[in-house]
């Protein structure tokens, strides 16, 4: 009995889901343009989320080395996959796939970066003795 009732209220509120298309559109056009329309709208959304999760989180930048003798170093890193090569003194990376980076600093053991108007400090890791 607790089953009938529960699918009478579903009905129930589908139907009051559909009573403003049953009032706006006459019977012909509820069947053919307004069914289509939601059935598409809903596909949307459905796709929609769908590759909103399906997409792979951005990988975490990565220093990988800094080398050189002062006032001449060179950092190497990882960012969104590809190899970065910045140089002190200039903004724009020597070798890099990646777009939208700036060096701001190579100070040893860190490096500060921008990617893509986001402020990276990245350090290497301090060696145990």
């Amino acid at each position: 009995m607790r089953l009938n009732r529960m699918l009478l209220d579903l009905i129930g509120v589908f139907l009051l889901g559909l009573s403003p298309c049953l009032v706006l559109a006459n019977p012909s056009e509820l069947t053919v343009q307004v069914m289509a329309r939601m059935e598409s709208d809903a596909l949307e959304k459905v796709y929609r989320q769908a590759t909103q999760r399906a997409k792979p989180p951005r990988p975490v930048p990565k220093l990988l080395a800094i080398h050189g003798v002062l006032p001449v170093l060179q950092a190497q890193l990882w960012v969104d996959g590809a190899f970065v090569w910045f140089q002190q003194g200039q903004t724009n990376p020597i070798a890099a796939r990646a777009k939208g980076l700036r060096l701001r600093a190579i100070k040893p053991p860190c490096v500060s970066f921008d990617n893509r108007g986001q402020r990276h400090h990245l350090c290497l890791p301090q060696a145990e003795q």
